[in-house]
């Protein structure tokens, strides 16, 4: 959830936007207190929800087009449940799965390094 708001802050700089609430000095305290995990992982969800949306309405039509692919992603990354099937686990590759869901898969089976032990 952190890199979807050094994402969200990224793209921001990028098509410069200012953007209402940045949160730069409350995330390093976030990240650096991090005791009270479910306090800190709501809070952080909440953070990336506002800059989410804040970049929705204020991207250009043109620019929105242009980082759609990304914000969906950021989105459903935003969204998911910890139930939840077909997960992101990564945002470089969010096709990708987890390795217990890819155990049965053929493609992995066939690969070298695969080891069935």
């Amino acid at each position: 959830m952190t890199k979807v708001i050094k994402k969200c802050r990224d793209i921001a700089k990028k098509e410069n936007i200012t953007l209402r609430r940045s949160f730069r000095r409350e995330l390093p305290n976030l990240l650096r207190k991090r005791v009270k995990t479910k306090k800190f992982v709501k809070r952080v969800r909440t953070i990336a929800g506002v800059l989410i949306r804040e970049l929705e309405r204020k991207l250009s039509k043109k620019s929105l087009a242009n980082y759609k692919s990304q914000l969906d992603i950021f989105r459903k990354i935003h969204k998911q449940q910890r139930a939840d099937k077909n997960k992101i686990y990564s945002l470089h590759e969010p096709k990708n799965l987890h390795l217990k869901d890819r155990k049965n898969s053929s493609k992995l089976k066939d690969n070298q390094f695969f080891r069935d032990d």
